[in-house]
C-alpha cells in the first residue's frame, strides 16, 4: 500500500470497482488502533477507565479518547493521553488490537 487517503481522487476515467477495492484496502491498512487507559486516581482512590482510537492516516496522527463521564479528548498519540492521565492517577495503557 503506497497510497495515502489524501492521494485518492475520483477521476471519471477511474474504474469505480478498482477505486472501491483500493478504498477497502486502505480502510484496513489505515485502521485505527484501539486502546484503553485504566488505573486509580491519586485522590480518593477511585477507579479510572477510558478507551481510545489512535488514527495514523495523517502525517502526525490523531487520537481520540473517551471517558465514561462523557468527556472526549483529542491528543497526538495514546502515549500522550497516558502521560496526561499520569498526572492525576496511577494508570496503564493497554493496546486492544
Amino acid at each position: 500500500m503506497t497510497s495515502t487517503l489524501q492521494e485518492l481522487t475520483i477521476d471519471r476515467a477511474t474504474d469505480s470497482t478498482a477505486l472501491l477495492a483500493q478504498l477497502r484496502a486502505d480502510a484496513e491498512y489505515f485502521r485505527p488502533r484501539l486502546f484503553a487507559i485504566y488505573g486509580v486516581f491519586h485522590r480518593g482512590g477511585r477507579p479510572f477507565l477510558g478507551w481510545g482510537m489512535e488514527l495514523t492516516a495523517g502525517e502526525d496522527g490523531d487520537t481520540i479518547f473517551y471517558e465514561p463521564s462523557g468527556a472526549t479528548h483529542h491528543a497526538s498519540s495514546a502515549e500522550q493521553v497516558l502521560r496526561l492521565h499520569q498526572l492525576i492517577a496511577d494508570v496503564q495503557l493497554a493496546w486492544l488490537d
